[in-house]
């Protein structure tokens, strides 16, 4: 029997353990883009891809297949992502003769989205709350000026978010996971990424993350954007 029951990996992740690999990935993908010319949505797909490689070690154990958009060293694009920007699944053949597996449930569920519009970051956010995963991570990108208008934003999104994932899947077993990246996006002929080392953009600098707990997006370790 392939069976096609409801189905729960045995992991549970370490909040800290997330925080570090997201940040690790950041510098990674910085580090290959320094110095390269490169496109804003070129450098969030090598985040994003560097996210889904990370966290991949910490969910090893639980023999799922990892699906996401790849970018290699000179910057091409492979296409592997279903459903979402990354999904790690428990694969099945429901059909004896067929050779390869297909996707019958989401263990862990990614979303990546650099822009800061309220329109682009909520049809993304939105995407995880459609669907079934006993982990959700959403990498929101961040790109104010200032320190203040950093912290304002991050408040009202994690506000916003908090309430939707209340109304629409505050399921228990759902560990829910936010966190605040620092978007390429180009201000002034330049990639806010060559720039954010610069002392009035040190609040760019560092992943945010946030775990929803108790009806709220708390945030786990790290320096606060405000």
């Amino acid at each position: 029997m392939f069976g096609l029951t409801f189905w729960r990996a045995p992991l549970n992740l370490c909040p800290s353990d997330v925080l570090d690999e997201v940040s690790q990935a950041l510098a990674t993908s910085r580090d290959w883009a320094h110095g390269r010319t490169v496109s804003p949505s070129t450098r969030s797909a090598r985040f994003c891809s560097d996210v889904c490689l990370n966290l991949d070690r910490l969910l090893y154990s639980a023999a799922l297949t990892r699906r996401h958009i790849g970018v290699d060293c000179q910057g091409r694009r492979s296409s592997g992502e279903w459903l979402l920007d990354g999904t790690w699944t428990k694969d099945v053949t429901p059909d004896e003769n067929m050779t390869k597996k297909v996707p019958a449930q989401i263990y862990c569920a990614l979303e990546c989205e650099s822009s800061t519009s309220g329109f682009d970051y909520f049809m993304d956010f939105c995407k995880l709350l459609s669907i079934k995963s006993n982990i959700k991570l959403f990498l929101a990108g961040l790109d104010q000026i200032t320190k203040r208008g950093a912290s304002l934003y991050v408040e009202n999104r994690v506000r916003q978010s908090s309430l939707l994932v209340a109304q629409y899947d505050s399921e228990p077993c759902v560990d829910w996971y936010l966190a605040f990246w620092p978007s390429p996006r180009t201000v002034n002929g330049h990639s806010l990424w060559e720039t954010i080392d610069n002392e009035e953009l040190a609040h760019l600098q560092s992943i945010v993350l946030y775990r929803y707990v108790g009806g709220m997006f708390h945030e786990i370790g790290g320096e606060s954007a405000g």
